[in-house]
C-alpha cells in the first residue's frame, strides 16, 4: 500500500508541476521591474536639463527572482521611452544621480522626461525632487527607478 501511495504522489507531482511552472513563467514575463543605470564621464546641468557626455554606457537589471541584466544602446533607450502600455512620457520615472563636483560627491533625486541625444550626449529634461544639482559633474551614475519590462516604455531585456 505504501508503494502505491508513493507512486500516486509522484505521478500527481509530475503531472501538476509543469502547470505551476508554465503559469508562473507566463506571469513573470509581464510587469517585471527593470532598473536602468547610465554611467558617464561627465554631466552638464543647466535650465532643468541634464546632458550625460563623454563615454556613456547604459545597463539594465531586473529585480529578484528574475536576476537578469544586460546593456542597451542609448538610441534604443530613447526610442522606447514613449512606447508600450505605460508610456513614460505620461508617467516619468524617478532617478538618483550621483557624481563629483571637485572633491565633493553630489547626490540628487530627480524626475526624468524627454530623453534624446544631442551632439552624442544622452540628454533629459528633469524636475528636482530632492537635493541640489547644477553645473558640471564628473564620474556620473544615473539610477533610473523601477520601470516595468514589457510595459512602461516598451523596453524588453
Amino acid at each position: 500500500m505504501r508503494l502505491v501511495t508513493r507512486i500516486s504522489v509522484l505521478l500527481v507531482g509530475v503531472l501538476i508541476w509543469p502547470i505551476f511552472v508554465v503559469s508562473a513563467g507566463a506571469e513573470s514575463e509581464q510587469g517585471r521591474p527593470i532598473f536602468f543605470i547610465a554611467t558617464a564621464e561627465r554631466a552638464i546641468v543647466a535650465d532643468h536639463t541634464i546632458a550625460l557626455g563623454g563615454r556613456t554606457t547604459l545597463s539594465w537589471v531586473t529585480d529578484r527572482p528574475f536576476r537578469q541584466s544586460g546593456s542597451m544602446p542609448v538610441t534604443k533607450f530613447t526610442e522606447g521611452w514613449s512606447k508600450g502600455a505605460d508610456d513614460l512620457a505620461k508617467d516619468p520615472p524617478n532617478a538618483v544621480i550621483t557624481g563629483n563636483v571637485g572633491e565633493r560627491i553630489v547626490t540628487a533625486v530627480i524626475e526624468l522626461a524627454h530623453p534624446r541625444t544631442i551632439d552624442g550626449d544622452l540628454t533629459f529634461d528633469f524636475t528636482l525632487l530632492d537635493g541640489a544639482l547644477s553645473g558640471e559633474l564628473t564620474g556620473v551614475s544615473l539610477f533610473i527607478d523601477d520601470m516595468r519590462q514589457g510595459g512602461a516604455g516598451g523596453f524588453s531585456g
